[in-house]
């Protein structure tokens, strides 16, 4: 533990008024070496939402999650993890995984499918409007005194949902999800 000036006193040990006799001097600290992050690399199921058809394709891929004893960024309710797909040649297109939190309750595998569908519906509707803007600047052009403000563009990242079955996890992370640690990427859901 280290104190509030970050040395390497103990963080109950505070040496406030020390005039008639020095602190002891600090005792090196033995700390076990960090485990080393090895990336992990796992076949999965991408899916993509296909607005055409009103349903989810399934594509086969493989994912390789470059740290995966934790995240890079975190919100109220989503924990960030970087990333890669790799494809059959070995080119690697980097992506971010959102995971809920583990203190959201009641989150089922479908709420990943409806927010990514919701995602890319929104996209859909980002790009009618933008034509539909388009068409209305055209309009402002050939006669200013009907329009009032500029002309914006809309845009939405692309979702897909990708899953991972336990069965395609290495046998150690198999057996042990947490073995990276607790928040680590094998123990979301």
């Amino acid at each position: 533990v280290l104190s509030a000036n970050n040395n390497l006193w103990p963080a109950r040990s505070f040496y406030m008024f020390a005039k008639r006799s020095a602190p002891p001097p600090p005792q090196p600290q033995v700390r076990p070496a960090p485990t080393p992050v090895v990336p992990v690399t796992v076949p999965a199921f991408r899916y993509v939402y296909s607005l055409e058809k009103q349903r989810w394709v399934e594509i086969q891929t493989n994912v390789c999650v470059p740290n995966p004893a934790r995240g890079f960024e975190a919100g109220g309710m989503r924990i960030c993890f970087e990333i890669e797909e790799v494809d059959e040649k070995g080119e690697r297109t980097a992506n971010v995984a959102k995971f809920f939190k583990k203190n959201i309750d009641r989150v089922v595998e479908v709420d990943y499918f409806n927010e990514g569908a919701a995602q890319c519906m929104s996209e859909e509707f980002a790009q009618n409007f933008n034509r539909r803007q388009a068409i209305v600047t055209a309009r402002c052009e050939e006669n200013p005194l009907r329009c009032v403000g500029g002309t914006c563009q809309i845009s939405f990242l692309m979702c897909h949902v990708v899953r991972i079955r336990q069965k395609d996890l290495p046998a150690n992370l198999a057996a042990n999800p947490a073995l990276y640690g607790r928040e680590s990427f094998f123990t979301f859901r």
